[in-house]
């Protein structure tokens, strides 16, 4: 088992596979598998950035333009598959910090995009209790 509290990607990949290609993988394995990853990209970046120092050396730092992307694409992917042609536009940019969601909105969002598809976000980010989302999650 992955250890989710050193390792968010490898737990989002675990938990939530990339689905096979196919005619029988629906929409919903891709919405689980997405908004783990989004999580777990959100999550590496603050785990990455918290330690660094004030001025870190050019290479040193964590690739968090590669997260950043992954994080905001993957979350975007979710929510297009999640919601009509008309709505997810209006979903995917108010998750955004350009109409103000300042505060992590798009992880409470995607957290409870996987409580309902039954993954507890705790496993995949170490900085959230897995009790808060415990009576939520089937078991």
């Amino acid at each position: 088992m992955t250890d989710t509290k050193t390792d968010p990607m490898n737990a989002a990949l675990t938990l939530a596979p990339t689905p096979e290609t196919g005619a029988d993988v629906t929409a919903d394995t891709w919405i689980r598998h997405y908004a783990a990853l989004a999580l777990a990209a959100y999550a590496t970046n603050r785990i990455e950035c918290r330690n660094l120092p004030p001025n870190p050396q050019p290479g040193s730092r964590p690739d968090i333009g590669y997260l950043a992307l992954l994080g905001s694409s993957a979350t975007a992917a979710a929510a297009a598959l999640m919601y009509t042609e008309d709505y997810a536009p209006e979903v995917i940019w108010g998750l955004t910090p350009e109409v103000g969601a300042f505060n992590g909105e798009w992880e409470e969002w995607l957290a409870d995009v996987l409580v309902r598809r039954g993954i507890n976000p705790a496993d995949i980010d170490p900085d959230l209790d897995p009790a808060d989302f415990a009576p939520a999650v089937p078991a």
